[in-house]
């Protein structure tokens, strides 16, 4: 019994390492700097590994996962509209249907205001960033991406 459960964990520890190795997407945050009391924009800057694509954010069919973004709520921060890039039209080999997708570059811009009342120094707002992410014949399981967003409020 403990050589089976070794063998399913092992598999389990495997499958789990190969797929986080893929290293399909890339995010860059540069810096945000931003006076209390104003608005500025986040921008996510996104590089999909060459030969696959994700899902846009908005997409055709049920079972396909969209690309979201989810900022978590903060004090003194109030996250308005996420502007996402329109989407390109893309077909898998041997479908006949076109996804809506994102491949190789693009950002994704985040709207924000600050209350006058922030104290200065360096706010970190967590998000997630979930995506589902293909190559020209099949489609992965969706994966999660945690994310840190400093905002270095300077009045």
């Amino acid at each position: 019994m403990k050589y089976c459960l070794f063998i399913i964990l092992s598999f389990y520890f495997w499958a789990g390492n190969h797929q986080q190795k893929s290293n399909i997407l890339h995010i860059n945050i540069p810096e945000i700097f931003v006076d209390s009391g104003e608005s500025s924009t986040i921008q996510l800057m996104v590089k999909v590994k060459e030969g696959f694509h994700i899902q846009a954010n908005k997409v055709d069919e049920e079972y396909l996962i969209p690309t979201t973004l989810v900022i978590n709520r903060y004090n003194n921060i109030m996250i308005g509209k996420q502007t996402f890039p329109k989407s390109k039209k893309f077909r898998l080999e041997g479908s006949d249907v076109y996804l809506n997708i994102y491949d190789g570059n693009f950002n994704i811009s985040i709207l924000f205001n600050t209350d006058p009342h922030i104290k200065k120094g360096i706010h970190n707002l967590s998000a997630t960033l979930q995506y589902q992410a293909c190559d020209s014949k099949r489609c992965f399981s969706p994966k999660t991406i945690n994310l840190s967003i400093p905002i270095k409020v300077i009045n």
